[in-house]
């Protein structure tokens, strides 16, 4: 009892303290429940240290992939992900046309997605940066643009959040899971996460506003029942893990690392899986930019096209000419084709034509050993055959 608070005063506040406290206990009990255990209203809810039974463990279904496969671990559904990288390395396009692929229900860089509404909250580069990266993804995949915006799947928000003061009237995280409680997003993602650190009035050195910002990505997940996908940028010293996350690994579900080899149009962006707590790491995509208007987009390109454009000129030739002589007499590209042939193909498109026939057979043997060295072929029966390699 307070200094000028009567009996009847102290009972009323009494109470409602502890009604805020059962109140929030109870909401804690379902944190950890499957989604079809989960009540609502008055009913009574598990308790969060309550052991969990034989039958409740066995009828707990397994967390789907949102984004790829256990093969190809790209986005798990309902868990805490993170897309990091070096400056330019394309992670706002990765992430971008995964979420505008997860909202439109369609294939990502030919791997599968699970339909459900996003809410990309990006914190830099401005809102008409972003409005034309998305435009560019409607004609990618032929979407209308306005219905993009307005149908309520792929959901844009351009402002930093306070992950760290949730009770902030203007940019707190309260004011975001109000926005988004209708949205019923199956995904988040914090682009970049060290400005919602910055707008949380901290940095990426700051352990105690990580954590606060950590538990406020926790809060997302836990009131929204859906992912949470942090973009960040790496370490000046560490490019290996993302900047503002100690001892990240023991946090995430999973995290995509995003790379970039060579500059300009003929730049190379890799895309690999890391850190995964329920799949295999390594799974890797690789991507070009493809210019539209003033902005660009991703598009997909295999290893083995990666492995044939790090190749001279002169031996990307021979290559290519390899792969018109297979689509020719081995369309499944499993039987091969003679190097004899190979190399009267090679003399037919006029390949060092003006050379001697010994400098000729010289470039030849060189061009062929750099290709098979490269992983794009391999050439067997005593070296008449030479067969793609997978």
């Amino acid at each position: 009892m307070t200094k000028n608070e009567t009996a009847a005063e102290l009972l009323d506040r009494v109470a409602r303290e502890y009604r805020q406290q059962k109140d929030e206990l109870e909401k804690g009990y379902a944190d950890d429940l499957p989604p079809n255990s989960r009540t609502s209203g008055t009913q009574q809810r598990r308790r969060r240290f309550k052991p969990w039974t034989y039958d409740e463990l066995k009828n707990t279904p397994k967390r789907p992939w949102r984004v790829g496969s256990h093969k190809a671990p790209l986005l798990i559904d309902k868990g805490l992900w993170a897309t990091f990288g070096e400056w330019k390395s394309a992670k706002t396009f990765f992430k971008l046309e995964q979420e505008f692929c997860i909202a439109h229900g369609l294939d990502f860089l030919g791997q599968p997605t699970i339909q459900g509404n996003v809410a990309y909250v990006i914190a830099e580069g401005g809102k008409e940066s972003a409005f034309d990266r998305v435009r560019a993804l409607c004609d990618k995949h032929n979407i209308d643009e306005r219905e993009c915006f307005e149908s309520g799947r792929f959901n844009l928000i351009t402002s930093g959040v306070d992950l760290a003061n949730p009770t902030r009237s203007d940019i707190g995280l309260n004011e975001l899971l109000a926005d988004l409680r209708p949205v019923k997003p199956v995904v988040v993602v914090l682009d970049t996460w060290m400005r919602m650190l910055q707008v949380s009035g901290g940095h990426s050195a700051d352990p105690k506003i990580v954590a606060q910002a950590l538990r406020g990505c926790d809060r997302i997940r836990e009131e929204l029942d859906c992912a949470v996908d942090v973009v960040a940028h790496v370490g000046l010293r560490e490019q290996w893990r993302m900047a503002g996350m100690a001892d990240f690994e023991g946090v995430i579900d999973g995290a995509t690392r995003c790379e970039k080899t060579g500059s300009g149009p003929s730049a190379i962006f890799t895309f690999q899986s890391v850190f995964q707590r329920h799949a295999e790491e390594g799974f890797t995509l690789r991507a070009s930019l493809r210019p539209f208007e003033e902005t660009a987009y991703l598009v997909g390109i295999s290893e083995r096209d990666t492995k044939a454009n790090n190749l001279n000129p002169e031996h990307k030739k021979c290559f290519d000419i390899l792969l018109e002589l297979l689509k020719r007499n081995s369309p499944d590209e499993i039987d091969g084709v003679p190097v004899g042939a190979w190399r009267d193909a090679v003399k037919a498109a006029g390949l060092w034509s003006d050379d001697t026939p010994e400098t000729w057979r010289k470039k030849w043997s060189r061009s062929k050993q750099a290709i098979e060295e490269a992983g794009l072929i391999d050439i067997m029966n005593d070296g008449n055959q030479v067969y793609l390699r997978f």
